[in-house]
């Protein structure tokens, strides 16, 4: 099962963060974007904080592509036409989170998944 997407925003000018869920344009987490070393792990580990959306069950996405947990959010700030990067933030299931994370650890094998 996957959950709305949220939208998150950063105004370049402003260096904030803003945080949406889905269709609804719920606003669930902001901050000042202040910290130049900050990257896409950090500020997944904030939404976390902010809306209880285990870093593990996020993946952000920007226009087309996956965000890598170590790309530099300044880096993407700065790549970024306009004044506004906006990435899509999807919620893994917490059940796929756990069978890729017992699959990585060896507690399961891949063949024996039905």
């Amino acid at each position: 099962t996957v959950a709305p997407p949220v939208v998150l925003a950063v105004d370049m000018a402003d260096r904030s963060v803003i945080v949406t869920i889905g269709l609804s344009a719920e606003a669930v987490y902001s901050f000042d974007h202040r910290d130049p070393l900050m990257d896409i792990s950090d500020l997944k580990w904030e939404i976390e904080k902010a809306s209880d959306i285990p870093e593990a069950e996020q993946k952000l996405v920007m226009g087309e592509r996956m965000v890598g947990n170590r790309e530099s959010v300044s880096d993407l700030l700065a790549s970024c036409e306009g004044k506004v990067l906006q990435l899509t933030l999807i919620r893994l299931s917490p059940e796929w989170v756990a069978l890729v994370q017992d699959i990585h650890s060896g507690r399961r094998k891949l063949q024996d998944i039905d």
